[in-house]
């Protein structure tokens, strides 16, 4: 004989546990090899050595992943690679991307008794911009087409645009987890003049992002729920 059962919503999320991304870390060496000048082996052994554990063990459980939790919690939704790899790499004239997922940490990483010239907390926040970024472009993009508030801002230009949904949810997370001021700290050390833009959007609409994002999220929902029924 054949059962069917009903859930609630909130059975049905306790069944099928969303997980928050597994990160991997690696010294991108392939990208330093391209370098304008040799990296200094010494710097090689800090990154491997030193930055990468302690980042791994320490400073990303703490405070990075939280921040991914908060965001997964409020779409419903992994990550479509939820192992990605992150590739940090010493060479300074390499750009950090979300596709594949590169990060510049020339930065971060220094030989005593130099300092590094950011902190471990604004590597955090340019780390889960770059996740945003993966994350938006897995979910987002059906949404970004049809955005009143992309829409709104489309004069501003791609550069700008593309990041509004990513920082949106940055903002979301930082403020969930009571770190605003954190995050503060962090947009004032910015210097491209798209990234600057687009914070002083968010700072005053991020909340209508997010709004946009739940709505979107909740009519894919209904939908979905109606059409297995037709």
């Amino acid at each position: 004989m054949l059962s069917v059962q009903f859930f609630k919503h909130e059975e049905m999320a306790a069944s099928f546990k969303i997980k928050p991304p597994k990160l991997f870390w690696e010294y991108g060496i392939v990208l330093d090899w391209q370098s304008n000048h040799p990296i200094a082996s010494e710097l090689i052994k800090e990154l491997e050595g030193k930055f990468i554990p302690e980042i791994r063990d320490l400073v990303w459980p703490k405070k990075g992943a939280p921040l991914i939790e908060s965001v997964v919690r409020l779409v419903k939704k992994e990550f479509k690679n939820n192992h990605p790899t992150v590739s940090l790499q010493l060479n300074p004239q390499a750009s950090s991307m979300s596709h594949p997922l590169l990060m510049s940490v020339s930065d971060f990483v220094a030989l005593p008794p130099q300092k590094p010239a950011y902190s471990l907390e604004a590597f955090v926040y340019r780390i889960m911009v770059l996740l945003m970024m993966r994350y938006t472009v897995d979910h987002c993009q059906e949404l970004e087409q049809t955005s009143p508030l992309i829409e709104k801002y489309k004069s501003e230009g791609a550069a700008v645009t593309n990041r509004l949904f990513p920082f949106a949810l940055v903002q979301y997370a930082y403020e969930k987890n009571g770190r605003l001021e954190e995050l503060k700290e962090r947009i004032q050390e910015a210097v491209t003049p798209a990234v600057k833009r687009a914070w002083e959007i968010i700072s005053t609409e991020g909340s209508k992002f997010i709004k946009e994002i739940k709505d979107h999220e909740a009519f894919i929902e209904n939908y979905l729920t109606t059409a297995e029924f037709k």
